[in-house]
């Protein structure tokens, strides 16, 4: 089963950045890893989490038509009614030809996402909110405020070891799936 929210963020964030720490995330910072595969094999958020380590790789390659801008993994539990356990994440991402999307080419990416993933789902406790995000990009001279996807995964189980391998095969769907909407989409010069 899978659970699917829409968002905008109406706060940009800016990029780079800092070290995020609060109640919710453990961010080590922006890394630019624009065609850079060996650095993002070593991006503290994905050592412990080989699927997210594995996503990060495939969107560093030179040929992949999205990037990363952010991403983290965490876990928590439910209320006392539910009981249930929650591992968690997220990655927010950026075509590379950000500066001719717009936000609806975005929604209509992650209701792309969403569909494909929902088929996988079946057997699963998934959630998925899908916040587009505006970012102050500081990277390339040539644009301001550029559209984002941040995508919110988490998956749910009786157990912690269920809701870590819940989130695994979360992240391996979208790994799947993620590059394949934004070529299928022509974002790619």
């Amino acid at each position: 089963m899978l659970t699917t929210d829409f968002e905008h963020d109406e706060v940009a964030i800016t990029v780079p950045y800092k070290a995020v720490s609060d109640e919710v995330r453990q961010n080590h910072g922006f890394v630019d890893l624009r065609g850079q595969v060996d650095l993002a094999t070593k991006i503290l958020e994905g050592i412990d989490c080989a699927p997210l380590q594995r996503f990060l790789v495939d969107l560093a390659h030179p040929e992949s038509e999205v990037f990363s801008v952010g991403c983290d993994v965490g876990e928590h539990r439910e209320s006392q009614e539910t009981g249930s356990y929650v591992a968690g994440g997220y990655v927010q991402l950026v075509s590379n030809r950000y500066a001719d999307l717009s936000p609806d080419q975005y929604l209509e990416y992650a209701n792309h996402i969403a569909m494909l993933v929902e088929s996988a789902s079946a057997e699963s406790n998934w959630r998925l909110r899908f916040i587009h995000q505006f970012v102050a990009f500081k990277l390339d001279k040539s644009v301001d405020l550029i559209s984002s996807l941040a995508i919110w995964f988490y998956g749910a189980a009786d157990s912690r070891s269920g809701a870590y391998e819940s989130r695994e095969k979360l992240i391996e769907q979208l790994r799947n799936i993620v590059p394949t909407v934004f070529s299928a989409s022509g974002t790619h010069g």
